[in-house]
């Protein structure tokens, strides 16, 4: 609302404070000044104290995203909570998402009435703050697998079944004409009207785990929006995180923002931001060619080559590939990046120096097929028609 009525660029409000807006009026910036030098020097300091509302998060916050490389930094919400106490609180909010999740209360537009969204900025700060390595939809498979677990047994115990048949392992879904929920409980199956157990209960069925609407499936794209704002801050690029997180197998939020700082670190280079037009070209050129026909293969044949920059291309490809695919493997990416954008002189000279859309049907169907081993490439760091530039 605000964003359309007024022209904004972006949203005027937010939870986090947004260190870009940060006013160095003489009292702040002295406060900050006293700050960066206790620290570069090694004395430091212990705390920050003033009136609540005097803007002392947002001094702390601007501090530390002044610090360099060289300073490693955590953010703690609450430094009194134990480890096995803020593990828990994680998980509680991780709980309270995936129960209103599952029974269709997700936020909508600017409706937000449970304050999900700052319930997942705080499941995102906890996790990227304190470097907690949580895979998002394994952890909310677990907590659905407990709700449904809750529900088989309320039904078992207020309903008498009779089982249909044996199974073994948990189950739940619709009938093939979709009018009772089948449920496998105890190694039994047991065909239930919706009817008979509620409305709530078959809300619950159908939202969680009935067809492609898998609570954890909804979640983690949720967190991924709140992480873009978390690190706005500290100048991290949505687009990229949008880039990775497309890719699909990514919901670790912490090796997501590794790639992420990597793949920036790499784009900000001249041969990273060469690198992203070249492969954007490939991905145009087969995006075309693929809505005419079938898609291409990421294969090539060398003997089918005719032109120095194609066999260059396919030589410098057949050596990055399994190195950017062990970089990937070991989380060095920074190494796959590197890898990467060693691809950029031969994808050069080979848009400079080779028609793509030969007259031999073969050669053209091989070259293509090139292209695609480039886009191959470049998606197994992220996808780079995603990224802006």
């Amino acid at each position: 609302m605000y964003k359309a009525h007024f022209c904004l660029r972006e949203l005027p409000f937010g939870i986090t404070p947004d260190t870009s807006f940060f006013f160095g009026c003489a009292s702040y910036q002295a406060a900050l000044n006293t700050l960066l030098i206790a620290t570069n020097s090694g004395e430091g300091f212990i705390k920050i104290t003033g009136e609540v509302g005097t803007g002392k998060t947002l001094l702390c916050r601007k501090f530390m995203a002044s610090l360099d490389a060289s300073f490693v930094t955590a953010y703690l919400p609450n430094p009194y909570l134990e480890p096995r106490t803020f593990m828990l609180a994680l998980a509680d909010k991780l709980d309270t998402l995936v129960g209103f999740f599952t029974i269709g209360e997700q936020p909508t537009g600017s409706r937000d009435p449970f304050a999900l969204r700052r319930s997942a900025l705080g499941i995102v700060e906890l996790i990227s703050k304190n470097v907690i390595r949580l895979p998002i939809q394994h952890g909310c498979a677990m907590i659905t697998s407990f709700l449904a677990e809750q529900v088989h047994s309320a039904i078992l115990a207020k309903i008498n079944f009779s089982p249909i048949a044996n199974i073994t392992g948990p189950h739940i879904g619709l009938n093939d004409i979709g009018d009772a929920v089948i449920v496998n409980y105890g190694n039994q199956v047991f065909e239930l009207d919706l009817g008979s157990a509620g409305p709530s209960i078959a809300a619950l069925y159908q939202s969680a785990v009935v067809g492609d609407t898998f609570v954890e499936w909804k979640i983690a794209p949720f967190l991924t929006e709140r992480l873009k704002l978390s690190q706005r801050e500290a100048g991290v690029r949505h687009d990229l995180i949008d880039a990775v997180f497309v890719l699909g197998n990514e919901d670790d939020l912490i090796r997501l923002l590794m790639r992420v700082h990597a793949l920036q670190a790499m784009l900000a280079t001249d041969n990273g931001s060469n690198l992203l037009g070249g492969v954007k070209r490939a991905v145009n050129i087969l995006r075309i060619e693929e809505g005419k026909s079938e898609a291409f293969a990421p294969q090539s044949n060398a003997a089918l080559f005719t032109e120095l920059a194609e066999n260059a291309l396919g030589t410098v490809l057949d050596s990055a590939v399994p190195a950017i695919t062990g970089a990937v493997e070991r989380e060095d990416f920074t190494a796959a990046m590197t890898a990467l954008a060693a691809l950029r002189p031969a994808i050069d000279a080979f848009f400079d120096t080779v028609i793509v859309n030969a007259p031999d049907p073969l050669v053209r169907a091989n070259r293509l097929g090139l292209l695609a081993r480039v886009r191959a490439a470049a998606n197994s760091v992220a996808d780079f028609s995603r990224i802006e530039g």
